[in-house]
């Protein structure tokens, strides 16, 4: 049912006030949202650069509401675009590819190979 309501959605709002990583933010941006979330943890890092001005820092009182209010201000295409960069981002992120990140990591490889 969860697909029901993200392809009824124009943005998704995340009012995490903590959290370190979120597969909630990542099923919103395979649907190519735009996500409204707090730039804390690895959230920052998860969301491409398009979507630093739906992030906000849940530390700071009315930060979300500055943000839902900024969305609500954003056109249409320009939502389009960072859904469709949010889409992007986790299409590059496939089971292989964590794999030999993780092979590089524990063999301590840089990304071109060397040790």
């Amino acid at each position: 049912e969860m697909q029901v309501f993200l392809n009824a959605a124009s943005v998704v709002a995340f009012p995490f006030q903590e959290i370190l990583t979120s597969g909630s933010i990542l099923l919103a941006m395979e649907f190519g949202k735009p996500c409204i979330a707090p730039a804390i943890g690895a959230i920052p890092e998860t969301l491409p650069p398009q979507q630093d001005v739906l992030t906000y820092n849940p530390s700071e009182k009315e930060a979300l509401l500055s943000t839902l209010t900024r969305a609500i201000a954003i056109d249409g295409e320009t939502l389009d675009e960072i859904g469709a960069a949010n889409r992007r981002q986790v299409e590059d992120w496939t089971w292989d590819q964590l794999a030999d990140h993780c092979i590089s990591l524990y063999a301590c490889e840089d990304s071109d190979g060397t040790r």
